[in-house]
């Protein structure tokens, strides 16, 4: 698949979709092909060069070195001292897990909070990750963390063998969404164990419009 493929994708989605009262958005869908997700899950994280127009809300578990630098960052921080309430309510665990995406850490926390957190935001994917930089030393710098966990987005397969994401705004440019595509596609190849061979095709639709697939020819007078 090529960028110009993306491009000329997004300027039939357009001359075909109907105008809407809100602001839509652009979802790329990538089925896979000749994988067992059981044996080869696909789950990893991407940053992408433009926004989507919505940034990943962060939740920052941290003591009282990085304190003002994570209230003066993130969306939400829970300080070390505050991590009793969360010990064994189970439903505000999970409330938090919900209304955020990302979760970085104080390194020095990590084991209390795998006790406290680890049953909900394990399977969710969103335990403090050191591999992508979401744990952090006593000293370390939270705003440049935070700055490229804001573009980040996770790619994974769940339980079928079809990636599903936001990829843009309709009112974003579409060379934008197209270089936003093109680089999950770039770099979701590495991950799958034959490569382009796994990718069946990429599909890419607006929130209410009618999908297309990649490089599929439309005939402008199926306009909705």
């Amino acid at each position: 698949m090529e960028k110009k493929q993306i491009l000329e994708t997004l300027g039939n989605l357009r001359s075909i979709s109907k105008k809407r009262k809100f602001k839509q958005s652009i979802d790329a869908v990538i089925n896979l092909k000749e994988l067992d997700i059981k044996k080869n899950n696909v789950d990893f994280f991407v940053s992408l060069p433009h926004s989507r127009g919505k940034e990943a809300k962060i939740c920052a578990i941290v003591d009282s070195e990085l304190e003002t630098q994570a209230k003066q960052t993130c969306d939400f921080v829970i300080l070390k001292k505050e991590l009793d309430k969360y010990k064994g309510d189970l439903k505000l665990v999970k409330k938090i897990s919900k209304e955020y995406d990302i979760f970085i850490a104080q390194a020095s926390l990590m084991g209390i909070i795998a006790t406290i957190f680890g049953r909900v935001l394990g399977p969710l994917g969103k335990m403090p990750n050191p591999r992508v930089g979401g744990v952090l030393p006593p000293i370390g710098q939270v705003k440049p963390v935070v700055d490229k966990f804001r573009k980040l987005v996770r790619i994974t397969t769940k339980k079928e063998p079809i990636i599903k994401i936001s990829v843009g705004k309709e009112d974003m440019k579409d060379e934008d969404v197209a270089e936003n595509v093109y680089t999950i596609y770039e770099q979701l190849i590495p991950q799958l164990p034959k490569g382009q061979a796994n990718i069946k095709n990429v599909i890419i639709k607006f929130t209410m419009g009618n999908p297309l697939k990649v490089g599929e020819k439309v005939k402008k007078e199926s306009k909705e």
